[in-house]
Formats: C-alpha cells, sequence, structure tokens
C-alpha cells in the first residue's frame, strides 16, 4: 500500500506479494530481519507480555527440568538443543499452555534466527497451527502466538497467502483486547501483514471482514482502511476498487454504534482524499438517498462534494441527452 503509518507503525510496503508469481518460500536474509525487528520495534527491551511468555518458558523448563531459553526440548519430547519446526508444532497444541508458549516462543526464535530455512517445507502447516492457536483460551498463549505470527511474516512475507482471510479478522479482534501486551502484539502482527500484502489483495480482505458479525473487527477493519488509504491511492482510482469500498463502507454510516458510525466516517474522508475522482464518479451512480448521506457524512473534510456530485450528474445527463434531428 506504500509507505504509511499504520497503527502507530511505519510500514513500508513491498512490491512482491499475492500478485507475483507463486514461487518457493525463502527465509528473509537474517541481517534484514533484524532490520524489520528494529522497525517494529522488536529489538526493543521486553515488554510486559514478553516477560509474561518468558516467564512460561521458564515454567515449562523447570516443570521439565531443562534449562536455557526457546522451547522446552523435555515437554516437547527431544533432546536439548534440536528442537525441530515439526515438533516444535506438534507442541502447540499441547494440553498444557505453559508447554503451547514455549512451543511458540521456540518457533518464532527458529525463525528469527539463522535456522529460518529449517521452516520453509512445513511452513504451510507452520501457519495453519499459528491461525488455530490466535483463538486460544489462554492470554499467554494467544500472546506468544501473536509474536509468532509477526516473526513468520518478518521471515516468510509471504507466509500467509492462503491464510489470510483466515487470519485478519482474529488479528483485528485483538486490537480490542483490555491487556496492553496483546493489544501491542497484534498490533505488530497487523502492521506486518499489511506490509506484506499489496493493496489490490488487502482491500478486498478488509472489506471482507466488514461482513462479519463482530463489532471490533468491523470497526478495527474500518480503521485500517482509513489509515491504508493514502497510500492505497493507486488502487482506489479504479472504479473496480472503489465501488465496494464506497458502497460498503457508506452502508455503516446508518449502524446503531457510534463507534462504528465514526469509523465509517473516517474511512470515508480517507477514501475521497485519496481518490476523489473515483470516489464521485462511484457515489454518482447511488440513489439520491444515498447521496445525500455521504455528502452529510464528509461534509466538513469535503464541502465540495455536492458541488461536485451535481455536476458529475448534469454531465451525465449530456451525455445521454438524444442528439437533435
Amino acid at each position: 500500500c506504500g509507505s504509511g503509518e499504520v497503527f502507530g507503525a511505519d510500514v513500508s510496503k513491498r512490491s512482491a506479494g499475492l500478485n507475483g508469481h507463486r514461487g518457493p518460500h525463502r527465509a528473509v536474509p537474517a541481517g534484514h530481519r533484524d532490520e524489520q525487528r528494529a522497525a517494529y520495534g522488536q529489538n526493543q527491551p521486553l515488554s510486559s507480555g514478553e516477560e509474561e511468555t518468558d516467564e512460561a518458558v521458564s515454567e515449562c523448563s523447570s516443570a521439565c527440568g531443562t534449562t536455557g531459553g526457546g522451547a522446552c526440548a523435555g515437554a516437547l519430547g527431544m533432546g536439548a538443543g534440536v528442537e525441530s519446526p515439526l515438533n516444535l508444532m506438534g507442541a502447540m497444541s499441547s494440553p498444557v499452555w505453559s508447554v503451547r508458549v514455549a512451543a511458540c516462543a521456540g518457533l518464532r526464535t527458529l525463525l528469527m534466527g539463522e535456522r529460518a530455512a529449517e521452516a520453509a517445507p512445513v511452513l504451510e502447516r507452520l501457519t495453519a497451527a499459528s491461525v488455530e492457536r490466535l483463538g486460544d483460551p489462554h492470554h499467554k498463549v494467544v500472546h506468544a502466538c501473536l509474536q509468532l505470527v509477526s516473526s513468520t511474516l518478518l521471515a516468510f512475507p509471504r507466509a500467509y497467502d492462503a491464510l489470510a482471510e483466515r487470519l485478519l479478522p482474529p488479528l483485528l479482534a485483538r486490537l480490542h483486547e483490555p491487556r496492553p501486551a496483546i493489544r501491542d502484539a497484534a498490533e505488530a502482527a497487523v502492521n506486518a501483514l499489511a506490509d506484506a500484502l499489496p493493496s489490490e489483495v488487502l482491500f478486498p480482505l478488509l472489506l471482507r471482514c466488514l461482513d462479519v458479525q463482530t463489532l471490533k473487527v468491523r470497526t478495527s477493519a474500518l480503521n485500517l482502511i482509513a489509515a491504508l488509504a493514502p497510500a492505497a491511492a493507486p488502487h482506489l482510482a479504479s472504479s473496480t476498487a472503489m465501488r465496494p469500498a464506497l458502497a460498503k463502507v457508506l452502508k455503516l454510516t446508518g449502524e446503531k454504534s457510534a463507534e462504528l458510525r465514526r469509523a465509517a466516517a473516517d474511512a470515508l474522508h480517507a477514501l475521497h482524499a485519496a481518490a476523489p475522482a473515483a470516489l464521485v464518479a462511484q457515489a454518482s451512480l447511488l440513489p439520491i438517498s444515498s447521496q445525500h448521506a455521504l455528502i452529510a457524512t464528509v461534509e466538513s473534510s469535503a464541502p465540495e462534494l455536492a458541488a461536485q456530485l451535481t455536476a458529475m450528474q448534469r454531465n451525465l445527463r449530456l451525455a445521454t441527452r438524444p442528439a437533435p434531428p
């Protein structure tokens, strides 16, 4: 989506993504991953959430009689120092929450280190497991899994190509968590996903999130649309992109939730600012009542919209007027 600020983090969009050739997954070089981690704040001192993850790993290690960071080799049925991606993924389904946390931490350590390439052959299974664990009943597992999603995307930017539609709603929902550590981890994961996907892939996914019944998901999706719209201007300038975006966002301005209405209004402001000509062209095709609702919603930021729509309607009438005999 270009370069922009998404949920407080600088996001520099890459041109590679779903619209490119689907070749084999290759790990991002470790040196470049260090730069990316710095951009997402992952080289900063441990947050309270990261301290919780370390405590969980320590609990797991103590229970198994092992020491050291990463996943608990004893609990995972392995010798020390030989944690394989497959065994770590298996441990993500353990009935013991601390083992699940340790497994996520071990995979994250592997992905951000020199052994990241070992995950490439099983990346599809890893991403599926991480999406499933985002619904874990234990908040420490959710936190560790969110960190794993970010690390996976930093190591393999296209890792969630096939699962992005399943991944995005739970990430957006976690942005409203009462625990700051989980909100921060969710924000980092959303930023990493937005960085990995091109606008022509991400925006349709966000629009589909507006159909989800969960208020938190729809509100976060609208906020992300507003944040990414400026950088997505080339994509939104097309009628095929603006038409569904305008229709879905405008519909939400009539919802009961004041928070949702405000988010929809902000998204409409951003869509108009990013691609005004495309928005006016599509708005002119809406029923008059919908046009009036749109004008009222963006009046403070785009008072010229009413005149633009009037001019567009006049031009349409002139274009369709029968030629004189």
